[in-house]
């Protein structure tokens, strides 16, 4: 979480510097934030439904 928001700031950064007109900068930033909103969300379904049982399962079937 804290890296992926790092990485947007320092994205929102870059966009202020190179981005001069208003109208390109607010889509680009909309942009951005809607990428890390959805990753975000997938890595956040990612960890919470993640099921070492079903994990150790698939390992066991693979590996005979």
């Amino acid at each position: 979480l804290l890296a992926l928001l790092h990485g947007a700031n320092g994205a929102r950064l870059s966009i202020d510097d190179y981005i001069r007109s208003n109208g390109w900068r607010i889509a680009a930033h909309t942009t951005m934030w809607i990428i890390t909103i959805t990753f975000l969300v997938i890595g956040t379904m990612a960890i919470v439904t993640f099921n070492p049982d079903s994990f150790r399962e698939v390992q066991a079937v693979a590996g005979s």
